[in-house]
């Protein structure tokens, strides 16, 4: 009896063991399976690609290119009609016209030199042969009397104003014109700095009996060129500039010179200028291109206009080479519209 109750616990141990094997084999098994079930693909082929045309179905070559030249049209078209509609600046002189009803004498160059006197420094430049062309228009505006007094005025600071009619000066100079330049800017004259000179009498310490006129004359490095400063800003300009000691005072150098140049305060800042107007035999009122706000000039015509002033002509200043490039343009005249 021991003996087969241990023949049969050595059977029990061996299936016991062979058991245990098979059920590690099946797990290792199912476990392989899995891992093989994780790589396959998660697409399938259901069809191989294959021709159906001489060309490919997109992009589509044509209907590309003919969007592209599309395009290249209408979106630079559309900018240049946005900038044309919204600028709020002078862009062309066509602009000048459409808000104003006074003529324009000619136009001024771009300054491409390095001289803020290039009438002198510069004759042969472009904006020396377009002063020039303005100065030989002028003669339309000149008077019985052969002595002649321009103006020059803008709507704003930075409008070339006063470097203008320096250069203006000089070309008649050049001439051989006994000519004057003053600077009737008693608010923020620059004319000093132009011409680096230190004086501090001028306009002012004349009109107030401070100084003669052989005082406040400045001699120029021209000989046919001289220069009165504006001299000290006083407390009260536009009750100066309005007195009768204004006008004796240009009416005597008007005696004096064949061509007196008077550069003016802005009007669309002060009104100064307006009482100069009327002794003038023309004044030039500045428009300067990408820099005159169209709103300030539509405003200042409107004045003008409405005080009934009819000597009055504009100049284009700061004109572009491209612009220059459309034509053989030194400069014009043409009559009022009013």
């Amino acid at each position: 009896m021991p003996a087969n109750e241990r023949e049969l616990a050595d059977i029990k141990r061996l299936y016991e063991l062979n058991d245990a094997v098979y059920t590690s084999m099946l797990q290792k098994y199912a476990e392989a399976e899995i891992s093989m079930a994780s790589n396959l693909p998660d697409n399938s082929v259901i069809e191989r690609a294959h021709m159906v045309g001489d060309s490919p179905i997109a992009p589509k070559k044509k209907v590309n290119i003919i969007l592209g030249i599309f395009m290249g049209f209408i979106i630079p078209i559309s900018i240049m009609i946005f900038k044309e509609v919204n600028h709020e600046k002078i862009l062309e002189e066509r602009e000048i016209e459409k808000y104003s009803s006074y003529s324009v004498v000619g136009s001024v160059y771009h300054n491409d030199t390095k001289s803020l006197l290039p009438m002198l420094d510069a004759p042969q430049s472009a904006i020396s042969e377009s002063i020039r062309s303005i100065r030989a228009n002028l003669q339309y505006y000149k008077n019985n009397n052969n002595n002649q007094l321009i103006l020059l005025t803008s709507s704003t600071s930075r409008e070339g104003k006063s470097l203008t009619s320096l250069n203006l000066a000089a070309s008649y100079a050049i001439g051989n014109y006994k000519t004057l330049l003053i600077g009737f800017d008693l608010r923020k004259p620059v004319l000093n700095d132009y011409l680096e000179i230190k004086s501090t009498l001028g306009v002012s310490s004349y009109l107030i009996n401070a100084a003669t006129l052989d005082d406040i004359i400045v001699k120029t490095e021209h000989p046919s060129l001289d220069y009165i400063p504006s001299g000290a800003i006083p407390p009260n300009p536009s009750e100066l500039i309005d007195s009768m000691a204004t006008k004796a005072f240009l009416e005597h150098v008007r005696g004096l010179y064949d061509h007196i140049i008077v550069d003016t305060a802005p009007l669309g800042l002060v009104a100064d200028s307006y009482s100069l107007m009327q002794y003038a035999d023309v004044c030039l009122f500045l428009v300067r291109r990408n820099v005159t706000p169209i709103s300030l000039f539509a405003k200042v015509m409107e004045e003008v206009e409405f005080k009934g002033i009819t000597n009055l002509a504009h100049i284009y200043n700061d004109v572009s080479g491209k612009e220059r490039s459309h034509g053989y343009k030194y400069g014009y005249y043409h009559k009022s519209k009013k």
